[in-house]
C-alpha cells in the first residue's frame, strides 16, 4: 500500500512540474519579436534586391542653407570671411546624388584694391555677389534598417564639385556700373551627414573646402583656399514607381 502511495505522489509531482515547465515556456515564446520583423530585418542586411526594391530609391529634395567660408591666404588679406544664403536641390538613385546650391554672398574688403580700368574698391567696402556650384557624391554609409520606413535615418557621403563666386561692390565701392566684377572658379571638395526627422524631411551638415580653379588677371587678391561649413534644411519626395 504504502509504494502505491508513493507511485502517486510521484507522478502528480512530476505531473505539476511538468505542466509548470510547458506554461512558462509558452510565455517565453510569445515574449519572441514578430516573425515578420525578424525576416525584414535579415534580409536589409542580406538581400540586395530586397533593399533595392524597399529601402534604396530615386528621390529629389529641395531646401534652404547658410554657409559660412573660411577666408584663408591672400584671400583672407584682403576680405573678410564670406557668409552665404540660398537654395539647395538634390536628385538621388540609390545611393548616388546629384546637389546644387544657388545663393548669395556676403562680405566686405578689409582694405582698398585697385583694378586697371575700374573704380578702385574702396576699405570696408560691402560686398555681394553670387554662388553656384553643382556636386555628385556617393553614401558611403546609411542606416538602412531605420530608411525611410523608420524614422531617424543617417547617411554619410563624400561630394566632390565646380562651382564659382561672382560679387563686386554694392555700397561703398563708388560707381557701380564702372566696378570690376570679381569672377572666381573653383573646386570643391565636402563630407555630407544628414538627419532624417521623418520620413521627408531632414537636416544636413556639410563641411569642406573651395581651390582656385584658375589664375586670372588679380588672381593674388583672391588666391587662397577656403575652408567652409554648410547647414541645410530639406524636404525630400520619393519618384512614383
Amino acid at each position: 500500500m504504502k509504494q502505491i502511495l508513493l507511485i502517486l505522489l510521484l507522478f502528480l509531482h512530476f505531473s505539476v512540474s511538468a505542466q509548470v515547465f510547458v506554461e512558462t515556456e509558452s510565455v517565453k515564446i510569445d515574449t519572441f519579436p514578430n516573425v515578420d520583423e525578424i525576416v525584414v530585418s535579415s534580409k536589409c542586411f542580406t538581400d540586395s534586391n530586397f533593399l533595392k526594391d524597399n529601402y534604396l530609391d530615386k528621390y529629389y529634395g529641395i531646401g534652404i542653407y547658410a554657409s559660412q567660408g573660411i577666408a584663408l591666404g591672400n584671400y583672407a588679406q584682403n576680405f573678410t570671411s564670406p557668409f552665404s544664403l540660398g537654395f539647395t536641390g538634390r536628385l538621388g538613385i540609390n545611393r548616388w546624388i546629384a546637389l546644387a546650391n544657388f545663393g548669395l554672398n556676403f562680405g566686405l574688403t578689409k582694405q582698398k584694391l585697385s583694378f586697371e580700368n575700374s573704380n578702385n574698391w574702396s576699405k570696408r567696402a560691402f560686398l555681394m555677389g553670387i554662388d553656384l556650384d553643382v556636386n555628385t557624391g556617393y553614401k558611403v554609409f546609411q542606416n538602412l534598417y531605420l530608411f525611410r520606413n523608420y524614422d531617424h535615418n543617417i547617411s554619410l557621403f563624400p561630394l566632390v564639385g565646380i562651382g564659382f563666386s561672382w560679387f563686386t561692390p554694392f555700397m561703398g565701392g563708388g560707381n557701380k556700373l564702372n566696378d570690376y566684377v570679381a569672377f572666381i572658379p573653383y573646386y570643391k571638395l565636402g563630407l555630407n551627414t544628414s538627419y532624417f526627422l521623418d520620413d521627408q524631411q531632414h537636416i544636413s551638415l556639410e563641411l569642406g573646402v573651395k581651390l582656385p580653379l584658375i589664375k586670372h588677371k588679380y588672381y593674388e587678391y583672391f588666391d587662397g583656399i577656403m575652408p567652409y561649413i554648410k547647414i541645410s534644411f530639406e524636404f525630400e519626395e520619393l519618384f512614383e514607381k
